[in-house]
């Protein structure tokens, strides 16, 4: 089965968790931005359009980023949160959470080191695994651990769903900050 046919099972994941549910969650900006690129790709597939091989590279990122998110979410929800108002008194432990794993993600596509990073990862999902307060100089922690990661060149994967999210929602073609140039027809 390829990636393109298993989307409609994220849309109904999205639709679920972010849309009709969570939406006010800090981290649905940033998977609002990265399921509007992945089903615009999704459309342009659907209508016929030719997909680039580095656009079909990034639906199959955006999608597997999604899918895991919501699955683990999904999988909080079931064996920790079981409300929604518990899952939201949380957002803050799990918007940490998703900005570590993203950086985690990000170093190791970069081939950075990030095992600073991964104590920190674990660290947080054993708290909130266990319905623990997470301490609060962690935020300080996790800022010094990636302001390491920065200064050893670090991009970061979201900027290539920002740019393509600007172009597909603004109509765009304008050369980005990195001087990379992405066509997209609206």
């Amino acid at each position: 089965m390829d990636i393109f046919s298993e989307f409609k099972d994220l849309q109904k994941l999205y639709n679920n968790i972010i849309v009709e549910r969570f939406n006010d969650a800090p981290f649905s900006e940033s998977f609002e931005c990265i399921y509007d690129v992945i089903e615009y790709i999704y459309e342009c597939e659907q209508n016929g359009e030719e997909v680039s091989d580095d656009i079909f590279d990034l639906f199959t990122f955006g999608y597997r980023y999604l899918n895991e998110k919501f699955l683990y979410i999904n999988s909080l929800y079931d064996r920790v949160y079981k409300t929604d108002d518990n899952l939201k008194a949380h957002y803050a432990d799990l918007d940490l959470l998703f900005y570590v794993m993203d950086f985690i993600t990000d170093a190791k596509l970069e081939n950075l080191d990030y095992k600073e990073l991964e104590d920190l990862e674990e660290e947080i999902f054993k708290k909130i695994e266990n319905k623990e307060k997470i301490e609060s100089n962690t935020s300080e922690r996790i800022d010094n651990a990636t302001k390491k990661i920065f200064r050893k060149g670090f991009h970061g994967f979201m900027e290539s769903f920002e740019v393509l999210y600007d172009a597909i929602t603004f109509g765009t073609d304008e050369e980005k900050d990195d001087g990379e140039f992405f066509e997209i027809d609206k």
